[in-house]
């Protein structure tokens, strides 16, 4: 063994028999700040991950208070500890706002394949659309019933309650978005056919 090795064994001796929890005094430092108390926390409404609404004593009614303002599109809009609200109806879903920019990078800038693209969409998202209305009303009708064993099982841990909402949340989100996009394919088919009326 070379001194080296030597050295490097008796540090690694020494560093195990240290001490770790006695306290080592240097008169060049400064005291330690002593820790101080933690602020108290503010009471908390429930065991809800996110806040909730803040409510005055007086407010009895419990729809209010249980209200979190989660929106449709959200998981927690349709669970008891939650918004725990009804989904929103089929007919009753918005188009979504502002979907032709992604719309126009799937078109070609020639007025005719513009033309004839846009129709090739609009057809798709229409089929797409009513694909989605069937689950959507599937899911509302039987519930976890309606989604596959991995969603029940493993996308949603079990929790059928949770994976019922869950992909409630994500078909309205889909449905608005195709909304979205019908509505813009329909403004460009229209407007292209009446200028060349």
């Amino acid at each position: 063994m070379t001194r080296r090795d030597n050295a490097s064994r008796a540090a690694s001796a020494e560093q195990l028999l240290f001490d770790w929890n006695a306290e080592e005094t240097n008169d060049n430092q400064a005291p330690a700040a002593q820790p101080t108390a933690a602020a108290p926390t503010p009471p908390c409404t429930g065991d809800a991950p996110f806040p909730a609404t803040a409510t005055t004593a007086d407010d009895s009614d419990a729809d209010l208070i249980r209200d979190r303002g989660y929106g449709p599109g959200h998981p927690w809009h349709y669970l008891p500890d939650g918004d725990n609200a009804p989904p929103v109806p089929f007919d009753d879903i918005p188009p979504a706002e502002d979907y032709g920019r992604s719309l126009e990078r799937e078109l070609p800038k020639p007025a005719t394949k513009r033309i004839i693209k846009a129709r090739g969409l609009l057809a798709e998202e229409r089929r797409d659309l009513e694909q989605a209305r069937a689950r959507y009303d599937d899911v509302i009708a039987r519930g976890a019933d309606a989604l596959s064993r991995y969603d029940r099982e493993i996308a949603y841990g079990g929790n059928d309650e949770l994976a019922r909402a869950g992909t409630l949340a994500l078909l309205y989100s889909q449905i608005s978005w195709r909304r979205g996009r019908i509505a813009y394919l329909e403004r460009m088919v229209s407007q292209r056919l009446g200028r060349h009326r």
